[in-house]
């Protein structure tokens, strides 16, 4: 027993110091984003991706359900891993009844960028100005230190890659929106919402909160 304890607590400790902190993730502690509640109305969104083709979020819901995921960039090594999952799911999601649009701070190259090198064919949005962000509270502006970082890392610099003032990120969080009413809105049934960017929504976990709704 003395030893399950120990561990137990070895397990523990190593989880707390695992943690990362706003700082470490680059945010500041006192302008944290909180994200849209299950339940809340999904705010209206267009965009034009990397073809040139306008897409929106109502002209979507008339098709069924939305999975809505936010990703940083074409640099960032999970976001590539987990879009890569989500491509080799695709199908499988388009089955259960819901389509994928993913939406990013980055501009149009950066897009392409990150198309090429995951091969994928779902529709990928520019947030130029980061409104979407904005609307589904999402966005953060990234410290000084965490700029320097990653562009120590990747030799990008965020904002240069977002045609941007201001070096700002999305918490890749993951909103299923499903219509709501005769007025082309949505409503959030399901988020998965974590300031770390290591941790995102799993396929199963979206396929599941479908499946409850259905």
């Amino acid at each position: 027993m003395r030893n399950l304890l120990t561990c137990l607590a070895i397990c523990l400790a190593f989880t707390i110091s695992a943690q990362r902190t706003p700082q470490q993730l680059g945010m500041m502690p006192t302008d944290l984003p909180a994200g849209l509640e299950v339940g809340a109305m999904a705010p209206a969104f267009e965009g034009v991706t990397d073809d040139g083709e306008t897409v929106s979020l109502s002209a979507m819901l008339e098709n069924g359900a939305v999975a809505l995921i936010f990703y940083r960039g074409f640099w960032c090594g999970k976001c590539s891993r987990y879009l890569s999952v989500y491509q080799d799911s695709l199908q499988y999601l388009k089955d259960m009844g819901f389509q994928l649009v993913a939406v990013t701070p980055e501009n149009t190259d950066g897009v392409i960028k990150t198309r090429d090198k995951n091969n994928l064919n779902f529709t990928i949005l520019s947030d130029k100005g980061g409104e979407i962000m904005r609307a589904y509270d999402v966005d953060f502006k990234v410290t000084d230190d965490y700029v320097k970082k990653i562009h120590g890392y990747y030799q990008v610099d965020i904002a240069d890659n977002n045609d941007a003032d201001v070096a700002e990120l999305p918490v890749p969080a993951t909103y299923l929106i499903v219509p709501d009413g005769n007025d082309g809105g949505g409503k959030i049934i399901w988020r998965h919402f974590d300031l770390d960017y290591g941790k995102r929504a799993s396929v199963k976990a979206m396929v599941d909160a479908v499946k409850s709704f259905q």
